[in-house]
């Protein structure tokens, strides 16, 4: 098992105090959940009849543990989760099916080609360090894992935020993470909606995401992307596109 990266620590308390927030009970309908999903309504179905082995990574209160329990034939689901205060809340209601373990992708000891789907939402801009760079590193580190945990026939769902500047594409992230770290150090809330103090995120390009697939011979299958209205704040930032993208991408063999 790899050392235990300080940072994670930190992670893991800012979600510990923050689970009412990222709490997603309202998609208590079988509408709310399938519009939530629809990029899994879509693509799941079409690279499965059914699911021997899943893994959830960052299945904060377990939404998608819920859904992919729900919708589809799956022998066996981990939800993992940096937080045990994020665990807790899924516990009481799990499905027999769902295995839960505390742990971060950075650390946890995986077996080689274990899973048939990997899924993960809004979990890459939270795999943080002090610096960009340094976060950048980390991300890849999560990927590299990713990669080896994906049976060659699998496939891994990747859900997440990207922001884009004008001028220089990365500008934008690097003004919300000064801005964060500095807020932090003042024991202060940056004041935005989102925001809590201890939050500390490296958000990435649609570019730089393609790239660390790529890199490690990923190839992407399928992709949609959201685009979000911008505030003044986001303006005031230099935000020229920010939203989500959606990908399927396996690992094809060496």
């Amino acid at each position: 098992m790899n050392a235990i990266i300080p940072e994670n620590n930190q992670v893991k308390e800012y979600f510990n105090e923050t689970i009412q927030f990222y709490d997603r009970s309202n998609l208590d309908t079988d509408t709310k959940q399938r519009e939530f999903f629809f990029f899994e309504e879509e693509f799941i179905p079409k690279y499965f009849d059914s699911i021997d082995c899943c893994i959830d990574i960052g299945c904060g209160a377990g939404m998608f543990l819920e859904y992919i329990t729900r919708y589809y034939e799956v022998s066996h689901v981990v939800g993992l989760d940096i937080s045990n205060g994020m665990l807790a809340e899924v516990k009481p209601k799990k499905p027999a099916s769902v295995e839960l373990t505390q742990g971060s992708i950075l650390e946890f000891p995986y077996k080689k080609n274990q899973y048939d789907m990997v899924y993960m939402d809004d979990v890459l801009h939270h795999i943080v360090s002090k610096r960009r760079s340094e976060s950048k590193k980390l991300v890849m580190r999560a990927l590299e894992n990713i990669k080896h945990i994906t049976k060659p026939n699998g496939i891994f769902i990747l859900r997440e935020q990207f922001y884009e500047s004008y001028f220089i594409p990365t500008i934008s992230s690097k003004i919300i993470m000064f801005l964060l770290n500095l807020f932090n150090a003042l024991g202060l809330k940056l004041p935005h909606r989102e925001a809590h103090i201890g939050l500390l995120v490296t958000f990435y390009t649609r570019s730089e995401i393609r790239e660390l697939i790529e890199t490690l011979g990923g190839r992407i299958l399928e992709k949609r992307d959201r685009i979000w209205r911008k505030s003044i704040g986001d303006i005031l930032i230099l935000v020229k596109n920010m939203g989500k993208s959606y990908l399927v991408i396996d690992f094809p063999d060496d």
